[in-house]
């Protein structure tokens, strides 16, 4: 889906920001950053940038790393994991993300309780099963702030269990899982 909204909405646009907020160790940005390679051939011209947090600073090293075993990557594409990724000499089963790949994306480690070091407007962002762990006043909090962040046509992606009336009246629904800015104008 995320390949559809970026080239329906930004395919012409030079500058891309993208948040995955909550990206443990990194599956996620990588995800979206092999998406992006996939549908914009001249993606390395763009200004492109992922942005990827998660509390536990264990997993933003793991991310921040590019390394991956095989069963991490098994999921991908044959054609992107043999143009994207390669092997690590020296170390059985464990392969690493391109350089241009791993250069869209910024690993920070980030509370979501507290005070977000980030700038937006953001055109995406994943807070995708994240949220569940809180109560109903954070939930609607860190929405709130999440919605000053996201650009105007920007896109609000949250886990197949997250239901985003029960939070905001802010957003509508663009899929199941997928939820676009209102404009407060």
């Amino acid at each position: 889906m995320l390949s559809r909204a970026f080239k329906r909405t930004r395919i012409g646009r030079a500058r891309i920001r993208i948040w995955s907020a909550g990206c443990s160790s990194g599956q996620e940005p990588f995800s979206i950053a092999l998406t992006i390679a996939d549908n914009v051939p001249d993606f390395q011209r763009h200004d492109i940038k992922i942005l990827a947090t998660d509390l536990d600073s264990n997993m933003v090293a793991r991310g921040r790393s590019g390394r991956y075993s095989s069963s991490d990557i098994e999921s991908i594409r044959p054609a992107l994991r043999d143009r994207w990724l390669r092997p690590v000499d020296g170390e059985e089963s464990i392969y690493i993300f391109d350089d241009s790949i791993r250069a869209m994306i910024t690993f920070n480690t980030l509370n979501l309780l507290n005070e977000w070091p980030v700038r937006g407007p953001f055109d995406a962002i994943f807070l995708r099963n994240v949220i569940i762990y809180f109560d109903n006043d954070l939930q609607r909090k860190i929405i709130g702030r999440i919605y000053d962040l996201l650009d105007d046509s920007g896109f609000l992606y949250l886990g197949h269990s997250e239901n985003i009336s029960r939070m905001s009246d802010q957003f509508a629904n663009f899929g199941k899982t997928i939820h676009s800015k209102i404009s407060q104008d």
